[in-house]
């Protein structure tokens, strides 16, 4: 006889909400308890951290636009994907399969943040790398925390019982959404009352392209070609 499904909050907001109304978890054929409510969080709250991060590097998506959706996108996919790892049986060749191409979206991200859009944010200037710096240290080692906890938990090996799993998971949330947002907002804040006591905040280049081609109704000339 398989036990009644333990109803435990697993992540922070709407997830504690679902949690204890005693909805967004769903049994499983193998009697594992899967928390659908938290990947949902997940899929919300994680390309908004990502989004401010990314943003305190460009200060305007229309800088490397495309280089901040491929991260948000990839966050989406790893979601996604360690939703179906979590489904996936304990022990089966699906599951591992699963886990992996999360975890390689996952090494997606970090190269992301730690590569192109970290050299953005020394582009920008001292103080905005010195501020991105420190928000995605905090950021990236919290984060390693959840691959691991799912490993143990009852999504992955099931090495560590269920009220565990979810302790761990709020424990984490908690941390890397609320406090980590309320230290990411002081810090940008500090930075923008620096800078205009300065009178240094500096001009970025907020154009998708080198160069901006719009027409000069003027004599038949246009601003590209007589810039030229």
């Amino acid at each position: 006889m398989v036990a009644p499904p333990v109803r435990l909050p697993g992540g922070d907001g709407v997830l504690y909400l679902a949690m204890a109304l005693g909805q967004g978890s769903l049994l499983l054929a193998d009697g594992r308890e899967f928390f659908v409510a938290r990947y949902v969080d997940w899929s919300i709250t994680t390309p908004m951290l990502l989004a401010g991060l990314c943003l305190t590097a460009l200060h305007s998506p229309l800088r490397r636009w495309a280089l901040m959706l491929g991260i948000l996108f990839t966050d989406v996919n790893m979601i996604a994907t360690g939703v179906i790892a979590g489904f996936s049986p304990v022990g089966s060749a699906a599951k591992w399969t699963w886990f992996l191409i999360s975890s390689g979206a996952f090494a997606f991200i970090y190269v992301g943040l730690w590569g192109p859009m970290r050299g953005e944010a020394v582009k920008t200037g001292p103080k905005t790398a010195a501020l991105y710096t420190r928000n995605a240290s905090i950021l990236s080692a919290l984060w390693l925390a959840y691959p691991v906890i799912f490993l143990l938990g009852n999504e992955g090996t099931n090495a560590i019982s269920p009220v565990a799993t979810a302790a761990l998971y709020t424990s984490f949330d908690v941390i890397s959404k609320v406090v980590f947002g309320i230290i990411s907002l002081r810090g940008t804040q500090t930075k923008t009352t620096e800078e205009l006591r300065e009178g240094s905040i500096p001009e970025h280049d907020l154009r998708p392209a080198p160069r901006a081609y719009h027409e000069v109704h003027r004599a038949g000339v246009s601003e590209a070609s007589a810039s030229d």
